[in-house]
């Protein structure tokens, strides 16, 4: 159980290559390899994953690794469905990356017809 997110993660090369051995491996446990890289840096991103960056230690040593970083190097956020506002984990200020990664949030409702049954959508 446990709150499951989306996220993403681009950072230019110059600000990868300066995060230490174990900032660069809690990457790769949680991401994988890259989605896609540029000139400029890499993409990285995952699904349903428990991102507790404020109490699981390796996402506490990345985020303290990144913060030791040019903020403007990269760009970090996360999508949660039960919280759909929350910012507390996003970080970074690489607005202009090549991926234009953002957080949209959307609202909808859905329901059943009481006689039939059949959603309404």
């Amino acid at each position: 159980m446990g709150t499951r997110s989306d996220v993403a993660f681009c950072v230019k090369n110059e600000v990868y290559q300066n995060l230490s051995d174990k900032s660069k491996k809690t990457i790769e446990n949680y991401f994988g390899g890259y989605h896609d890289r540029s000139e400029e840096g890499m993409f990285f991103y995952t699904e349903d994953v428990k991102w507790y960056h404020d109490c699981f230690s390796d996402l506490v040593n990345l985020y303290g690794d990144l913060f030791e970083q040019d903020d403007e190097g990269f760009h970090l956020i996360k999508a949660c469905p039960d919280y759909p506002t929350c910012t507390d984990a996003d970080i970074g200020e690489w607005y202009d990356n090549p991926w234009e990664i953002s957080k949209d949030v959307s609202v909808s409702l859905h329901w059943y017809h009481r006689h039939t049954g059949q959603p309404n959508v």
